[in-house]
């Protein structure tokens, strides 16, 4: 039997946070030959319900101060704290790098002390598997140079955006070179997040592969009064690299031109930004509708897709992995309107929407819309298609458990 240990910022605990992960632990837990341990590196107060067969070890977001302050002093005392410095050149203006690339770090020296302290308790030859390609990864490596309880083991990490396109997202992992030396995959939901990782990476190419995320299927869908000539839906936390203030502002400038048309605009999802954008949306036009859900958890978010009826799916973000928001969109067979960044574009093809250059202008905004409006019903059915063919959680996560964490 496969024992697998699965490492995650919050998940099981938080509203929000990686609740993608929901269906990939369903999927595995109807796998007999996996053991999956959840190992978050932090808990609240609200917990997700996981598989009875799927173990919760909540050892590591239970660190204690003084476990912490050793970490810390372990960080302070060991030779890759001083080799920060040598790792890239800091200037005044990238000090931000610096503190993060120590920040980093020192997460690493929490999941290093903790394999080390608990090695007794992880089976040999098991798999450690970070969900993000973060610090993880390196706490894994360098707990396996120190332990032989961890010398048959493997070390997995998926790779999403933040933790792929730094440049651009303005994040900083050092030491990549060191865990990339000793990890024995990356699984990257995005085939352009396979080639930016070889590129910056080539020698390690070997071991950067795709692993595509997945949502369920839906087939059950209430019938709903079609009040409006366009229902515009949008899902993301409300925050700067979201841009969900956009959406706000090019639906509102629609409504402007069209303002025969009746629009409603739904958003899900709440964040630092939700007070300022109920605040901005006071200024809507008329004929413009909206519905502002705020933090739900994923349950809920599949009673607003049931009870709603949407004609277009928004996503105006600076950067992006593959969203899994726009998974659970094409899902239902709703189209896509979205910025051509990340993955995006494997996501949003002729099949299921338009994509949109990240400057775009309000006239290109409003000329996809109606487009994408008057192929509708077409769209809606390729776009489900296409879902089935490469979204499809059963599908995806089966491959992935069975013949990739190997």
């Amino acid at each position: 039997m496969k024992a697998i240990y699965l490492f995650s910022n919050y998940y099981p605990y938080g509203m929000v946070a990686e609740s993608f992960l929901m269906d990939e632990l369903q999927v595995v837990s109807q796998m007999p030959c996996c053991y999956v341990e959840v190992i978050p590196l932090h808990k609240n107060e609200f917990r997700r319900d996981l598989p009875s067969n799927i173990v919760l070890n909540t050892k590591l977001s239970d660190t204690s101060l003084l476990q912490k302050m050793k970490a810390f002093f372990s960080m302070i005392l060991g030779r890759f704290f001083w080799l920060i410095p040598f790792q890239r050149k800091y200037s005044p203006k990238s000090r931000s790098d610096y503190f993060q690339a120590i920040k980093y770090l020192y997460g690493s020296y929490l999941i290093r002390d903790f394999l080390l302290r608990n090695k007794d308790d992880f089976k040999e030859g098991a798999i450690f598997y970070s969900y993000w390609f973060n610090h993880t990864p390196l706490g894994f490596c360098m707990a396996k140079e120190m332990c032989r309880n961890f010398e048959k083991s493997k070390i997995y990490t998926r790779a999403h955006g933040f933790d792929v396109y730094e440049d651009s997202v303005g994040t900083y992992f050092p030491f990549r070179n060191k865990v990339l030396s000793m990890i024995d995959r990356v699984f990257v939901v995005s085939g352009k997040g396979v080639s930016c990782l070889k590129q910056r990476y080539p020698i390690f190419s070997e071991k950067i592969d795709v692993s595509r995320l997945g949502v369920f299927p839906h087939h059950v869908k209430q019938d709903v009064e079609k009040c409006w000539d366009i229902s515009i839906l949008s899902c993301s936390s409300v925050v700067p690299i979201k841009r969900v203030d956009l959406i706000f502002d090019s639906i509102n400038r629609f409504c402007q031109v069209y303002g025969h048309l009746k629009v409603k605009w739904t958003h899900i999802g709440g964040g630092k930004g939700f007070d300022t954008l109920q605040k901005g949306i006071k200024s809507k036009e008329c004929n413009l509708t909206i519905d502002l859900a705020g933090s739900v958890d994923k349950p809920e978010v599949m009673e607003i897709y049931k009870r709603g009826y949407f004609n277009l799916f928004v996503n105006l973000s600076l950067s992006e992995g593959i969203p899994v928001a726009i998974m659970e969109a094409i899902s239902w067979g709703i189209p896509v309107l979205a910025t051509d960044v990340g993955g995006n574009k494997e996501i949003v093809t002729e099949d299921t929407g338009l994509l949109l250059a990240v400057d775009f202008v309000q006239k290109q905004f409003n000329d996809s819309v109606l487009t994408l409006m008057e192929n509708r019903e077409a769209l809606s059915k390729s776009t489900f298609e296409f879902y089935l063919k490469n979204y499809n959680a059963e599908i995806n996560y089966t491959n992935f458990y069975m013949n990739q964490l190997k």
